[in-house]
């Protein structure tokens, strides 16, 4: 069991230092292209909406304080990344959009993050990356059924 439980943490482990790496690559092309990754993070979250997002929206996907996301898309817009538009139904309401700027920072990001991937995945085949897929899904699954689990039964061991 000790051994079992040593191989365990020692994968554990390896998943969080190559989580690091990954988002340390992805980290040095953002900040590449003069981003660091709260922009970066904003300029996702726009180009994957479904809808045209405000500023509250973005402070809601994000996370964060409405404020704080307002005095970072003001400042985004200045420099060129995103487009603040009126809204046609009620113009006190702000919408926003990548420009161009943020459109090509997407696309490069992507493809350079793509590239990468092709070269740090070559020597793998199809079944191995499916496996190894296969068995973080499981993992995670795992991990989400925990912490639900412990949600729920909080309440119970608060005191009274």
């Amino acid at each position: 069991m000790e051994r079992w439980l040593h191989k365990a943490c020692a994968l554990i482990d390896e998943i969080q230092w190559t989580a690091m790496q990954i988002a340390g690559l992805r980290n040095a092309l953002v900040h590449d292209l003069g981003l660091d990754r709260y922009r970066w993070a904003v300029l996702l979250a726009i180009s994957r909406s479904d809808y045209c997002f405000s500023i509250s929206d973005l402070a809601r996907a994000l996370k964060q304080s409405r404020q704080g996301t307002h005095r970072m898309v003001v400042g985004m817009a200045r420099t060129g990344w995103i487009d603040l538009l009126p809204n046609p139904d009620d113009r006190r309401i702000l919408q926003l959009e990548l420009s161009p700027a943020g459109k090509r920072a997407i696309g490069q990001i992507r493809q350079c993050f793509e590239a990468a991937v092709l070269e740090i995945f070559a020597h793998l085949d199809g079944r191995t990356i499916h496996r190894t897929t296969e068995v973080l899904n499981s993992l995670r699954a795992r991990i989400d059924e925990r912490q639900q689990l412990s949600r729920s039964r909080a309440p119970e061991m608060l005191p009274r």
